[in-house]
C-alpha cells in the first residue's frame, strides 16, 4: 500500500496486482507483478517479497522470462523495507529503471 501511495504522489504510470501472460518453456501460462511500472518509456516490475518468498532459481527464470518478453526490469524489494523505506525503494526503482537500455 505504501508503494502505491508513493507512486502517486511522484504521479508515475503504475498498475498494481496485475496479471501478466508470457510464453515459459512449459507453455503459456498467467504471472503476477506486484507493480507494473511505466516510466521514461520502459516498463518494469517492482517485486515485494515476504521473508518466505525470497527469488530462487525457478524465481530468476521466470524474471529472464519478462526481460525477455519486452519488459526492461524486474526487481525484488523485501516487503519489510517497502514498509519502512518506501520512498526509497520507489526513488531507487525508478532511478535504475531510468538507466536500463532500452
Amino acid at each position: 500500500m505504501k508503494i502505491a501511495e508513493i507512486l502517486d504522489r511522484t504521479s508515475t504510470l503504475f498498475i498494481p496486482n496485475s496479471q501478466l501472460r508470457l510464453t515459459t518453456p512449459a507453455g503459456r501460462q498467467n504471472q503476477e507483478a506486484d507493480f507494473l511500472i511505466f516510466h521514461q518509456n520502459k516498463l518494469g516490475i517492482l517485486k515485494i517479497d515476504s521473508g518466505s518468498s525470497y527469488p530462487n532459481a525457478t524465481e530468476d527464470e521466470m524474471c529472464q522470462l519478462f526481460i525477455d518478453s519486452g519488459i526492461s526490469l524486474v526487481k525484488h524489494y523485501d516487503a519489510t523495507r517497502c514498509s519502512e523505506e518506501p520512498d526509497l525503494v520507489v526513488q531507487e526503482f525508478l532511478e535504475i529503471l531510468s538507466h536500463v537500455q532500452a
